[in-house]
């Protein structure tokens, strides 16, 4: 899996990107996190969820900058609009994990052998990974992309992608690295390496069909309309239909 011998060059260079992003963030001017709604459970919600839920909000808002809180929440409230008209999809309850610390992406660099996406690594620093981040599939933190049992069989799914579905991407197999997957359906998320000839580019790979995204914060924002959609379906759907008696 990695591309380079010497983990010590992969450590330097880790490094290097490292202060490089907190150059860049230091000379942003700071600005409020711009919060468009309350988060709370469904009427459905369990107790235990509730709680879940209470104790994750308590450093949510506050733990944050940049443009990514408003990206996350965004996506959290068309999943809790989701979750009151369809109490059924399990994967809504789930909240994306806490942010990732500079050590930890640092380290899952080293073990993936390769450079993370910036784009990428700036969500972690929001939110390490998000469990049913869009219906059956995981979005992976830096936990996932150090640990090789989950690599590895993010990897051996990579592998059986038929090259008929790669090739129409114009990025090699060896180009690719897995960023997202389902764990009850064929669905498989890759980015492009930073040695591709176009680094960054998200790819959803599901069945003999993969679609093409310019960078992974509009693959995030894609799959977010994905589930507004979803709502606006359900929501003439059960408008149309019959009330029940």
């Amino acid at each position: 899996m990695k591309e380079y011998g010497d983990e010590l060059f992969i450590f330097a260079m880790a490094l290097q990107a490292s202060e490089d992003r907190e150059e860049e963030e230091d000379e942003q001017d700071e600005s409020e996190i711009s919060v468009p709604f309350e988060l709370k459970p469904p009427p459905s919600a369990t107790a235990e969820q509730k709680d879940q839920m209470k104790i994750y909000l308590e450093g949510y808002y506050g733990a944050m900058n940049g443009a990514w809180p408003n990206l996350i929440v965004a996506m959290t409230q068309v999943k809790q609009e989701l979750m009151e008209l369809d109490a059924g999809d399990a994967s809504l309850y789930f909240l994306p994990e806490a942010a990732a610390e500079e050590v930890d992406l640092i380290m899952a660099e080293i073990n993936l052998g390769c450079l993370i996406d910036q784009h990428h690594a700036d969500f972690m620093r929001a939110a390490n990974g998000w469990k049913g981040f869009y219906q059956s599939i995981d979005l992976f933190g830096t936990d996932d992309l150090a640990c090789p049992q989950i690599m590895q069989n993010a990897f051996s799914r990579l592998n059986a992608v038929p090259s008929h579905v790669i090739e129409p991407t114009g990025f090699l197999r060896e180009d690719l690295l897995p960023l997202a997957a389902s764990g009850t359906s064929s669905d498989l998320c890759v980015i492009t390496k930073q040695t591709a000839s176009r680094p960054g580019k998200v790819i959803w790979i599901t069945g003999e069909k993969a679609r093409l995204f310019p960078n992974f914060e509009e693959y995030f924002r894609a799959m977010t309309d994905n589930y507004r959609l979803m709502l606006l379906e359900l929501s003439n759907e059960q408008k149309s239909s019959p009330a029940e008696q």
